[in-house]
């Protein structure tokens, strides 16, 4: 093992074998230097040690998988470095190029490509091992295409079923709407390790009986989510029973709350039984009412009276939000609902299903596969599916004897058919002992986008024992070496109140929580931990202070011209984010001054820079460019990937609204776009004018009324307009989509008014992708402009923008701001999160039908005759199921922003009216126990909704606390917790006063720049500077001449040119050769060198495991040319009979007879530059790259023989002389292969097939 000093779980997870280990990392636990160690050990493990190509690593990313390359590299360099002639090092530093370490995908790609004839498809399809992976818009484009063809058979057909589906779901004007839920339920099923299975057990569900398995599953869900909401109520009448009973409280009102306490408190516990009793709870709470409150009269306190009244209140309001939604029917009357719903489900499912066989087909005829595919062939490959789930094939067993070990990282975020994949191909115990290695952390599962299924890890995570001795698992990595500890404190103090039983799967507790392990010299800081809370709501007190401090008095110097900069905006100006980003800007400020951090490079203080600072964002859309523009102002220097990308560019929306107003003119957005833009060029003024001739209709009305009546010049500008427009829609009816967008760059100028704008050669680019796109669209079978629009829409939509990203240099001294799921993995001195404030997007729980794996579909009920629709039981169900996962997830997504921070974390956020939100917040002040109760964490508009009521029971929150009047302290271990948080409140009058401050230093700046004195410089050294860059040469330049990679064959002439066979002329020269030649040069069929390319394609591809005859070896090359793995030119070339005679050679019989035959191998190889080039100068320690093909390699015993065919033509009895001409190329594959593979090569030989010999070494 390294030097590293590992902490004892860290050496567990390195060093324990042989079962089946899930090792839960916490963040900066670690886990790739443990995991990266624990590869290394297994490599060089005293007893028995591993190559590592015997290993398959699977990462998440290709960033990740080079990264895990890299370190294992240096890892072996630097023993490697302590032991230079240890010849097991120098192997595994080879071996490392051709490791398995790689993602799931690319494991999956090259085992598909291997195994492609073993694949079983439907319709008699057969994939040709060329195939490509299909980019986003080839399968967006595809998918429309079929999806078009199969409806339209649909409507052909007229089935009632259908037909009814397209009225229920397919949308209001046209069957968008169905098409969507089409392609969302086909991406969806793909997630499952038999989509059809799955979506067929998704149709037969709406046949349950109440009685049946899964209509029992969704009541018990629906009674779970029934006693959350009735633990708030309860909870509630508590509180107000309590109040009053109190000195002062309303006395008269504690017997009839406490009754409906009472009554309340038996259907809970009803609600709790899980048993079969749902007729029971929905009849209770249906007849359950409220009491009227007897008038309070007397001493009372009105604070206390009001309280309860309120508390009450809420209570009342949540048992009726419980009976309108989710009782207003009978159990047995959602059951019926549902089975009146089964006829349109199943049709559903059916043409999801067959839109995914044709989705297939067109694929594979196209040479395509997208990445699913590929994961789901990979399942194929290795498993079959049986009654008690799936066994391995040969295939599989091959590859659990070729992989010793089996390791994981980022576990968490897997599928479920990608865990089917691993769990094949790794050994389970029954046959040999287990051998997969997990490593993840499930409270940083982030992709639920990705369908990423956490309950994975879960299911493991809770039934994996400590226990050494079991052949199952798990060890837990919690010590965090990136945090300081004030910073481990801090995410301690909130995840211990955010993550439990009810949100995330797994208690953060002692087991789970971080513990402080960073190691830093010195002790100037233990980190720093802040709020920042900003009300956003002016009272008037503040508005009369707001306007008292506008006028603000200028400097007398400042010239009037300058006095723009001295701006009076206050913060109803700004938005929640401007103001955010202001006052992180100026913290950044301040901690420039003030803050100092280590730095393990230079191994001292120093103070913070703009690089160790980053801003994490739920999502960078709308969101970075306008800290960008903030910190601009302020003179910080900031970069973002803001993500808008092509679709966002000014000078593509503007063509797409010309091409919307095309296809039809009655959409005002896009219309008003246009006549703004430089196609028409009107002013706001303009079009206000126009819209007063008719204020009600669509602006295209108002806009053919204003040509007839409008005043010169504007009615001669509209009318030119709307007659170019009639044209062009005219035009684009009898034209391809590319002949439009032309005319329409021509006839407007706006593609060289583009190209005059700032960045005008991007801009033109961007537009002539725009016709590329089109371009790929017109290449299949859709037509239309409203369908190319429908595309664009499409991917916009999926995220598949056109824009680059520009790459950001590591050296770059920038503020980073940047999304939390790009910050997955990083670490930051300085980490600002901010949007603390920004409500959650629950909106893909709007939908008509919603998704989830476990229950299925979960649609509308649509009574397509009356037009009305309402929540079906399973839609109820799953979208509290799935709310609640996406809380979850909401939750892992914080924890991983929090986590990101070394030496500072700064949480920032807006609210409108901080009292109200902060009455809300320290309603669980003085709760027992770590964990918020369900109605806290179930019910968050925003992570503020989280946050405030963690941190008003911290001792730091006194001032919050006092904002509402609360005299309380939480529970003992939670108000003296040792978390240092600092707890900043903010309000308009504060922040306008920064506001204001900043406009003043930089109107100030601006004055300071008109004094600047006249720059010194010293010519003389100047010129000197100049004179030498100009008279510099390249000390190297000799080596320029000396290429860095040859082919075998240039080498061989290298040689023979060293060894005087070779005249100096011809010593070296490189040959092009290409796939084949142009037509042109076709006609007098192939040359010989191209018939010798044919052979050795054909002796490639066939199928050696027996002595072939004639007849065979003609059918083999025929089905090469139906797989389009050789032409028909190439087929006439060959002579099956000349192939026969060499596989009933001797030779033919030994390859036959040898062990694990391996044809066309490539390789490559690192030759010392000086033994090629001895003549040359500073050529020490240079490499030149051979690289060739290797015809035929196989072994007998524990040794290789190496095979080269020939076609040369020679003399009868000259087969010596071919020797000699390809003796060098000979030696160098064997040097290559002993090299490479460890293993002597104790033959060469050297076939002809001119001949019919062979001559061997």
């Amino acid at each position: 093992m390294s030097k590293t000093n590992w902490t004892h779980e860290q050496e567990a997870a390195i060093m324990t074998r042989d079962c089946r280990l899930l090792v839960s990392a916490a963040a900066g636990a670690g886990k790739t230097a443990v995991l990266v160690e624990r590869i290394v050990s297994r490599i060089l493990d005293e007893e028995k040690p591993i190559d590592v190509d015997r290993l398959l690593v699977v990462t998440f990313t290709n960033a990740a998988a080079r990264e895990m390359k890299e370190r294992i590299e240096a890892a072996l360099s630097e023993r490697l470095h302590d032991n230079p002639h240890d010849r097991r090092l120098q192997r595994q530093r080879l071996l490392i190029g051709k490791a398995a370490i790689s993602t799931l995908h690319s494991f999956c790609l090259e085992l598909v490509r291997q195994n492609y004839y073993r694949l079983s498809l439907p319709h008699g399809l057969a994939l040709d091992p060329r195939f490509k992976i299909a980019d986003e818009i080839e399968s967006v484009l595809l998918k429309m295409e079929v999806l078009e063809e199969l409806l339209e058979e649909k409507y052909e057909e007229g089935d009632p079923v259908f037909l009814t589906l397209v009225e229920a779901l397919g949308g209001e004007r046209d069957d968008q709407a169905l098409q969507e839920l089409v392609l969302k339920l086909y991406t969806f099923s793909r997630s499952q390790p038999d989509p059809e299975v799955w979506l067929a057990e998704a149709g037969r569900v709406f046949q349950a009986k109440l009685t049946d398995n899964n209509m029992q599953m969704l009541f018990r869900r629906l009674l779970k989510t029934i006693s959350i909401m009735l633990e708030e109520a309860v909870a509630l009448l508590e509180e107000a029973y309590r109040l009053a009973l109190q000195p002062g409280g309303p006395f008269i009102y504690s017997s009839t709350i406490g009754a409906e306490l009472e009554g309340l408190k038996d259907i809970l516990a009803l609600s709790r039984k899980q048993s079969d009793l749902y007729q029971s709870v929905f009849t209770a709470i249906a007849e359950y009412k409220f009491s009227k409150l007897k008038t309070c009269k007397g001493d009372v306190d009105e604070l206390l009276k009001e309280k309860v009244q309120a508390l009450r209140n809420q209570a009342k309001k949540i048992v009726g939000d419980l009976q309108e939604e989710y009782l207003t029917r009978s159990p047995e009357e959602f059951v019926a609902e549902l089975q009146k719903m089964s006829p349109l489900m199943s049709c559903l499912c059916t043409l999801v299903v067959d839109f995914s066989s044709r989705y297939l087909q067109k694929k594979v005829e196209r040479n395509l596969l997208d990445f699913d595919d590929l994961e789901h062939f990979t399942l194929s490959l290795l498993g079959e599916k049986t009654e008690d789930g799936w066994v391995c094939t040969d295939l599989a067993r091959s590859l659990r004897q070729r992989f010793e070990e089996v390791l994981v990282d980022e576990y968490q975020d897997i599928n479920a058919v990608q865990e089917g994949i691993l769990t094949l191909v790794s050994r389970d115990g029954t046959e040999a002992v287990p051998n997969l290695f997990m490593v993840g952390d499930v409270k940083q599962s982030i992709y639920g986008f990705r369908l990423a299924e956490p309950g994975l890890f879960l299911e493991k995570y809770h039934r994996y024992p400590v226990d050494k001795s079991s052949s199952e698992r798990k060890i837990m990595l919690t010590k965090n070496f990136r945090s300081s500890k004030n910073v481990v404190d801090g995410v301690n103090f909130i995840f211990r109140q955010l993550m439990g039983s009810t949100l995330g799967g797994i208690t953060y507790d002692r087991e789970n929580e971080l513990v402080f392990g960073a190691v830093v010299p010195g002790d100037v800081d233990n980190g720093t931990i802040e709020v920042h809370l900003i009300e956003t709501k002016i009272t008037a007190e503040q508005e009369t202070e707001e306007e008292t401090l506008k006028a603000v008095s200028l400097p007398e110097h400042v010239d009037k011209q300058d006095r723009g900069a001295f701006s009076s905006e206050t913060t109803e100006d700004l938005s929640s984010l401007q103001i955010e980003a202001r006052l992180i800007a100026r913290r950044i400020i301040q901690l420039q001054q003030e803050m100092k951090i280590w730095d393990k490079g230079q191994k001292k203080y120093r103070p913070v820079e703009f690089r160790d600072i980053v801003v994490l964002l739920r999502s960078t859309k709308n969101t970075a460019p306008v800290f960008l523009e903030e910190f601009r102002q302020m003179g910080l220097p900031a970069y973002a990937e803001t993500g808008s990308g092509y679709f966002a560019a000014q000078e593509v929306q503007i063509i797409l609204s010309l091409l919307k107003v095309i296809d039809n003119p009655c959409q005002d957005i896009p219309l008003t776009a246009v006549l703004l833009s430089p196609i028409v060029g009107l002013t706001a003024e303009e079009l206000a004018r126009i819209r007063l001739h008719r204020p009600a209709d669509d602006f295209y009305v108002a806009l053919c009324l204003a040509a007839r009546k409008e005043e010169e010049p504007l009615r001669s500008i509209l009318r030119t307009f709307l007659k170019k427009l009639r044209n062009w829609r005219t035009f684009a009816r009898r034209n391809s989509l590319l002949e439009l967008i032309w005319l329409l760059y021509r006839e407007t100028g706006f593609y060289d008014y583009a190209g005059a704008m700032p960045g005008g050669k991007q801009r033109q680019a961007n537009l002539r992708a725009l016709i590329d796109r089109a371009k790929q669209y017109e290449d299949t079978t859709m037509k239309g402009l409203f369908k190319f629009l429908r595309f664009l829409k499409r991917l916009e939509e999926t995220g598949s923008d056109l824009g680059t990203a520009r790459a950001l240099g590591e050296n770059e001294n920038v503020v980073r701001i940047m999304s939390i799921h790009k910050s997955k993995g990083l670490e930051f001195p300085v980490v600002f999160v901010s949007g603390l404030g920004r409500k959650f997007n629950f909106q893909d729980l709007q939908g008509d039908v919603l998704l989830d794996r476990d229950l299925g579909l979960g649609p509308v009920w649509v009574d397509v005759v009356q037009r009305y629709k309402y929540p079906t039981l399973s839609k109820l169900v799953i979208r509290d199921k799935l709310k609640e996962e996406m809380l979850a997830e909401e939750v892992r997504i914080l924890y991983v922003a929090m986590t990101r921070a070394r030496d500072a974390l700064i949480l920032v956020g807006t609210v409108k009216d901080l009292f109200k939100e902060s009455q809300k917040w320290c309603k669980h002040i003085t709760q027992q126990g770590w964990e918020l109760p369900a109605s806290v964490l179930l019910k968050p508009q925003c992570p503020w909704d989280w946050l405030g009521p963690c941190l008003l029971r911290h001792q730091s929150s006194q001032e919050l606390r006092e904002l509402v009047g609360s005299g309380e302290k939480a529970w003992g271990e939670i108000e003296n917790d040792a978390a240092p948080w600092q707890l900043y409140l903010w309000n308009p009058h504060k922040i306008g006063a920064i506001v204001r401050k900043e406009n003043l230093d930089y109107g100030k700046e601006l004055v300071q720049v008109k004094k600047l004195l006249p720059v010194e410089c010293d010519a003389a050294k100047g010129l000197e500077a100049v004179v030498a860059r100009l008279n510099w040469a390249y000390p190297y330049q000799e080596l320029t001449a000396i290429p860095g990679k040859l082919s075998v064959s240039e080498i061989k002439n290298r040689y023979r040119f060293l060894t005087g066979e070779q005249e100096a002329g011809q010593q070296f020269f490189t040959v092009h050769r290409f796939a084949s030649r142009p037509q042109f040069l076709q006609k007098k069929g192939l040359s010989a060198a191209e018939k010798g390319s044919a052979l050795h394609l054909v002796m490639r591809y066939l199928n050696l495991d027996k002595a072939l005859e004639t007849a065979e070896v003609e059918y083999q090359i025929k089905e090469m040319v139906k797989r389009e793995l050789i032409t028909s030119l190439q087929a006439e070339a060959v002579k099956a009979e000349e192939i026969v005679k060499f596989v009933h050679s001797p030779l033919g019989e030994r390859i036959r007879k040898g062990r694990e035959l391996q044809r066309e191998v490539p390789f490559t190889l690192a030759l010392p530059a000086e033994e090629l080039y001895p003549e040359a100068a500073n050529i020490a320690g240079e490499i030149i790259i051979l690289q060739g093909t290797i015809d035929c390699l196989f072994q007998e015993g524990e040794e290789y023989v190496l095979v080269d065919y020939k076609t040369d033509v020679v003399k009868s009895g000259d087969i010596q002389v071919l020797w000699e001409r390809y003796k060098v190329q000979m030696d160098l594959y064997a040097r290559a292969v002993g090299t490479i593979l460890d293993k002597p090569v104790k033959e060469k030989i050297l076939y002809s097939f001119y001949l019919h010999e062979s001559v061997s070494v």
